[in-house]
């Protein structure tokens, strides 16, 4: 069994999506690049980084870095806190 005892340094990022509320944590490699529509034909393309909000979808164009007291208040569901680890391969 794999137990945790000190977790190392991932830059995780934290989001709250303007439309439903959520707050969330991802990582640099979660975000996306996407075409923001330009005003006239002329103008050039502006690309700007988004992350989808894991409740709603919405684009969220606005987060800050995780810093150690925002994993203090993050809460482990009771059923997550108990179960035995499963495999993903």
């Amino acid at each position: 069994m794999i137990k945790v005892l000190k977790h190392g340094k991932v830059d995780k990022l934290i989001a709250t999506c303007p439309s439903c509320g959520c707050v969330f944590s991802f990582q640099e490699m979660d975000k996306k690049e996407v075409v923001v529509t330009h005003r006239s034909e002329f103008s050039p393309a502006r690309y700007e980084k988004v992350v989808d909000c894991p409740d709603c979808g919405m684009k969220v164009r606005n987060w800050r870095r995780m810093e150690e007291s925002d994993k203090t208040q993050v809460a482990v569901p009771p059923a997550a806190a108990h179960s035995e680890p499963v495999c993903g391969y």
